[in-house]
């Protein structure tokens, strides 16, 4: 194989000798140069390629020899040179993808030389290299919690280079090193302004979700809420949307807005229904219209529906809905409840205790001595605490002290 090499570069080093102005002149120039590089041959390549530039600056394989001449230097350990060239290959052939084998032929012959990439930069800012590395800089950083390193890193690439790759990328990380040191003003600037010059990123998702945060923690809800509905609206199926959507209803919440607040966990259920964050979202929903509102109508319907998706037990919830019934007046209804609530099998559950104990109340307030009787020795029967069956007691004692001259 190594003598077919051989004969290769003689063959094109005669064509080159017979035809000197033939149109095959660039094509021969190349191959021999290419073979000279496969042989090890460098300094032979070298001063081919260098013809070939000479003769043909703009021919077909001008790339070829720019970046073949770049990486004779490097496999001859001549790093200043091999840097130089590489950099002139990046610099004439921004579009060629061998670009960021050249960076890498960059990166790695200025690191064999012992030299800071750092201090080279420095002396050359118009290195193509220069975004990636301080980007990548950046992100080592960020990843060892040296936020405000970071920071100068991200904000050098967004400011001095731009227009670069890197550019997108540290912008949003500025901004999540701002987020992590906790200057919120900041980070919500960094948040919006990547959202608005680069809104078809993958990271937008996820700068959106951040924006909301942060205007969470500023205690500007109703600016979040916005930002997260808008999430949920714009890309319900991203990674954050479920967790935007809920946050949303925390907003609301803060805000004392309860028709917003449950509006937006009833959406919840609807879109999210197999998030862990929707169970239990019924009997949240069921508390404020009760606790918040005063609905008690549209409460105990939520409550039936919490009893349905089994987010309390019935002796939580009876004693919730009676609690209701007796605001609207519905007396047979509350009592029904109560002791839907004390049927539970937690005999010394706090809500059963509590609906037996309403039961009793109720019982007296109508005179129906028998049926109060009957509820505070449940509550005896239960042997929970001692202060219930002492209650329990004084109100049977009271009982019968009422009754004994009937």
């Amino acid at each position: 194989r190594l003598q077919y090499y051989e004969n290769a570069v003689e063959t094109w080093s005669d064509l080159l000798r017979r035809y000197p102005q033939d149109d095959v002149v660039a094509e021969a120039s190349y191959r021999l140069a290419d073979t000279q590089f496969g042989l090890a041959r460098y300094q032979d390549a070298v001063e081919s390629y260098r013809r070939l530039q000479q003769r043909f600056p703009d021919g077909e394989h001008a790339a070829d020899a720019a970046f073949g001449l770049a990486n004779c230097y490097y496999n001859m350990q001549q790093d200043d040179q091999a840097i130089a060239a590489f950099e002139a290959f990046a610099q004439a052939f921004p579009d060629d993808p061998r670009g960021s084998d050249a960076e890498l032929g960059i990166q790695s012959a200025y690191y064999r030389s012992g030299r800071d990439m750092g201090e080279y930069l420095g002396e050359n800012p118009d290195s193509p290299l220069a975004a990636d590395y301080y980007w990548s800089e950046g992100q080592n950083a960020f990843a060892e919690g040296n936020y405000e390193k970071a920071a100068r890193l991200f904000e050098k690439v967004t400011l001095d280079y731009a227009d670069s790759q890197s550019a997108p990328g540290a912008l949003f990380y500025l901004a999540e090193t701002y987020y992590r040191m906790e200057q919120n003003e900041q980070a919500l600037a960094g948040y919006r302004n990547f959202v608005t010059t680069h809104e078809k990123d993958d990271l937008v998702g996820l700068a959106r979700f951040r924006e909301g945060t942060v205007l969470y923690k500023l205690e500007r809800y109703e600016e979040a809420a916005g930002v997260y509905e808008l999430l949920a609206d714009q890309d319900p199926d991203g990674q954050y949307s479920s967790l935007a959507l809920f946050n949303a209803g925390l907003c609301y919440q803060e805000l004392e807005d309860w028709p917003a607040a449950i509006g937006v966990l009833v959406r919840f259920q609807v879109d999210y229904p197999e998030d862990e964050r929707a169970a239990g979202l019924s009997y949240q929903i069921a508390t404020l219209y009760h606790d918040e509102m005063g609905d008690y109508e549209n409460a105990v319907a939520a409550y039936d529906a919490a009893m349905a998706q089994g987010d309390a037990g019935i002796e939580e919830i009876g004693y919730r809905k009676g609690e209701c019934y007796e605001k609207l007046g519905r007396i047979a209804d509350a009592l029904a409840s109560y002791e839907d609530s004390a049927s539970g099998r937690d005999l010394t559950a706090p809500h059963r205790i509590a609906s037996l104990a309403q039961i009793g109340q109720l019982s007296e307030d109508a005179a129906d001595w028998q049926t109060a009787v009957n509820a505070y020795n449940r509550i005896v029967q239960a042997n929970g605490k001692p202060e219930w069956t002492a209650m329990a007691q004084g109100r049977l004692e009271e009982i019968r002290a009422l009754t004994s001259g009937n």
